[in-house]
């Protein structure tokens, strides 16, 4: 008995799959090229719901450096894709809606710009974000590689300025030193003779003049 319930699990397991194979391969894919702005994922599916039913859908948002520059709080996208049940749905909606309006409160001055993709599945959109994803997170690094070369870089050429300064002021010290020791070899090879002053002369008026003094040869003839 046991063998008889699990070959039967394994059957019904199989007609699952089966019936699920199916069923994917009955659903169509539509690509929405521009979605308007204010218009999310819930807005698209309650649209779209009016023409058939939608399984799934998704809508890629604006990258963050447009966010940034629109400087808006209200999440945008770009491009959608939404999968209906049926395959002649999704086409039906595709020819009879791209390039008219919305005709709807507050997206009427929009148009509908939507493609049926043939033989386009679900999974070649995951297929897809998932290589965007690696293709966005390589560029990242080598964002962030190149930022951490840049600022090694700049390290560098910040040290090689302090040696460079460093050279010169060792530079300036020894041609200062050697000026000091010129000027002191100078100075010991030629001394500085101070000169003295002269005495002061004293000046008196001469009121009588004065005879002048016998040599003592003078007096020797008077003998």
């Amino acid at each position: 008995w046991a063998m008889m319930r699990e070959g039967r699990a394994l059957r019904e397991d199989a007609y699952d799959d089966e019936e699920e194979a199916e069923s994917l391969a009955r659903r169509g894919v539509v690509y929405m090229s521009r979605v308007p702005p204010r218009m999310g994922p819930s807005k698209v599916k309650s649209l779209l719901s009016d023409f058939g039913e939608v399984s799934r859908l998704y809508l890629a948002p604006e990258d963050a450096s447009s966010a940034r520059k629109r400087k808006g709080r209200t999440k945008h996208y770009v491009e959608g894709w939404i999968e209906f049940r049926q395959k002649k749905v999704a086409k039906s909606v595709a020819r009879s809606l791209n390039n008219t309006p919305m005709d709807k409160r507050g997206f009427a001055n929009d148009l509908w710009n939507v493609k049926y993709l043939k033989a386009f599945t679900w999974d070649h959109l995951r297929e897809k974000i998932a290589f965007e994803r690696r293709v966005q997170a390589q560029r990242l690094k080598l964002h962030v590689a190149k930022a951490a070369k840049t600022n090694a870089d700049y390290l560098d050429l910040v040290e090689q300025g302090k040696a460079i300064n460093g050279i010169d002021a060792r530079k300036k010290r020894k041609r200062r030193e050697a000026a000091r020791g010129d000027e002191t070899e100078g100075q010991q090879q030629h001394p500085v003779v101070v000169a003295q002053a002269a005495p002061p002369r004293r000046h008196f008026t001469q009121t009588k003049a004065a005879a002048p003094r016998e040599s003592p040869l003078d007096l020797l003839d008077d003998l």
